[in-house]
């Protein structure tokens, strides 16, 4: 005969389990009369402080708590109907038949699960499109301070109205991350590419408007984007995948993609398969939706190539003394010969400030942290920078934005360089991250300094990355050579006793054709 059971659920904060950020888990606990009790985890957390035991539902100072209560309704009301059925098919119910029932997938048919999935999936692409747009504004108003940041002109009303945009965006932006966790974070549903891209780029967007990581770099990445959405319509004819599904051939039918159709040289295809790569790890080490990255066993890396050019000693002198009456390419000239001489990157020469100057030893050290390696950039400044720094101390940029340098943008000063290119007849005078390379060569290396104290004067963050902008040219491979020559060919060398008179040395003919083959 079955007996009379009645079922009570208590939600309570199990405060024992606080973590480091100071919130607790919401566990049940289900008591069933003549059957015991038993609890387990909602998988809910929320501020300890926040939580009404009486009527068992978060405060309104609850971030999300809406969203909250109905869920804990709604699992109140999912634990009674399973109770009710398990009612009709057992004579004693025990907590543990209530909890695994719940914790059992109900049987969904297959016109219900399409149902559903076309419904997560209106919901997706319409966060996907606001994402796009968000990035899009967000991305204009970075480039539009930036601009602000390095002209003359009235401001006042222009940063107000960016003041005003950025706190707008702000707004948005923190809805959008709310959004992402119950639209790319909801653990039943089933997880895409698109959602891997979006979610890191989402996160890539909260760092860049946080002054974190760099527009520029944001502008890259949400490139990444199309390129995949480009492969995935073109090849696959679909606009999304599982992200399960993604698989090395995957990534060589990508980079097939990028050959064929955009014909796209090495080192740019190389930037999209990081791009995608970084994505892939972030959604196995950081959200866990993956095992593996399927990029562990493919191969594709940067191809150094053959030719950098800067400009030589004697170019910069000649550079350094040239008149030039015009006086914004005087300026941009000043500035190119201080990065020369001291080889900050652009973005860290724009931001130059009295704050990244130290005095230690009777020496003016700059010691600036670098945005995209997080390292820093720290060396004492040479004479000519300190010269170049005083010159401009009183310029209307630098007294209005407190830099030590009137840098322009990046773009104004690349093409101030080639027009001063053109009016000197310095053909290598192209960009200004050639300065870089003049430091690492003509001043560091030439001076004999060591290959790691390069990399930390330039703010390389692991030290084979200086091998990147050290290049030997042919001065430096024939000094080179005379020393391996006095090695060999002078006292006590191993060729001493061989070294042909001064008078005349012995020519010895090789013969480079092919030798004749025996029939």
């Amino acid at each position: 005969m079955q007996e009379y059971q009645e079922m009570s659920v208590l939600i309570y904060r199990k405060l024992k389990k606080i973590n480091k950020q100071g919130r607790v888990p919401l566990y049940c606990r289900i008591t069933i009369s003549d059957a015991g009790k038993d609890e387990f985890s909602t998988g809910i957390q929320i501020d300890p402080d926040n939580w009404n035991q009486e009527f068992q539902q978060v405060s309104k100072v609850e971030p999300r708590f809406k969203i909250i209560n109905k869920s804990l309704e709604q699992f109140k009301t999912t634990l009674d109907g399973h109770f009710e059925k398990l009612a009709g098919t057992h004579e004693l119910i025990t907590p543990q038949l209530v909890i695994e029932a719940y914790r059992r997938p109900a049987p969904e048919s297959p016109k219900a699960k399409a149902e559903r999935l076309s419904a997560e999936k209106k919901v997706y692409l319409l966060f996907s499109s606001d994402l796009d747009d968000l990035l899009k504004k967000c991305i204009n108003l970075l480039l539009s301070e930036e601009k602000l940041d390095n002209t003359t002109a009235n401001t006042v009303v222009t940063r107000l109205k960016l003041d005003r945009l950025r706190a707008e965006l702000e707004i948005t932006l923190a809805e959008m991350v709310e959004k992402a966790k119950t639209i790319l974070l909801e653990p039943a549903r089933h997880k895409t590419l698109m959602m891997a891209i979006d979610e890191f780029l989402l996160d890539f967007l909260e760092k860049t408007m946080a002054g974190a990581l760099n527009v520029n770099t944001l502008k890259k990445r949400r490139c990444a984007k199309s390129r995949v959405l480009d492969f995935l319509n073109r090849e696959r004819g679909v606009t999304d995948v599982l992200i399960e599904t993604v698989n090395h051939t995957f990534i060589v039918d990508f980079v097939k993609q990028e050959q064929v159709f955009h014909k796209n040289n090495h080192n740019t295809i190389w930037k999209y398969v990081q791009m995608l790569k970084e994505i892939l790890e972030r959604a196995v080490t950081v959200r866990e939706w993956i095992p593996k990255n399927p990029f562990e066993k493919f191969q594709w890396a940067y191809c150094e190539p053959e030719e950098k050019e800067w400009l030589t000693m004697e170019q910069m002198r000649y550079l350094i003394a040239f008149n030039i009456e015009d006086e914004e390419l005087s300026t941009i000239r000043d500035i190119f010969v201080y990065q020369s001489f001291a080889g900050p990157s652009f973005s860290e020469l724009f931001k130059l400030k009295l704050q990244h100057l130290k005095v230690i030893g009777g020496k003016t050290w700059v010691n600036q942290n670098r945005k995209k390696t997080s390292s820093k950039e720290t060396l004492p400044l040479l004479p000519i920078c300190l010269e170049i720094i005083e010159k401009y101390k009183n310029h209307p940029r630098c007294l209005r934005t407190g830099k030590l340098l009137p840098v322009p943008t990046d773009q104004h000063y690349n093409r101030c360089l080639k027009t001063l290119s053109e009016l000197t007849g310095i053909e290598v005078l192209n960009n200004c991250h050639q300065a870089r390379y003049f430091f690492a060569n003509e001043v560091a290396h030439a001076a004999e300094s060591d290959l790691l104290v390069i990399g930390l004067m330039m703010g390389q963050r692991n030290p084979k990355s200086i091998h990147t902008y050290i290049k030997p040219g042919r001065k430096k491979i024939g000094k080179s050579m005379e020393k391996i020559e006095e090695h060999l060919y002078g006292e006590g060398g191993a060729l001493a006793t061989t070294k042909p008179a001064e008078t005349g040395a012995r020519i010895i003919s090789i013969n480079f054709s092919k030798r004749s083959q025996k029939s």
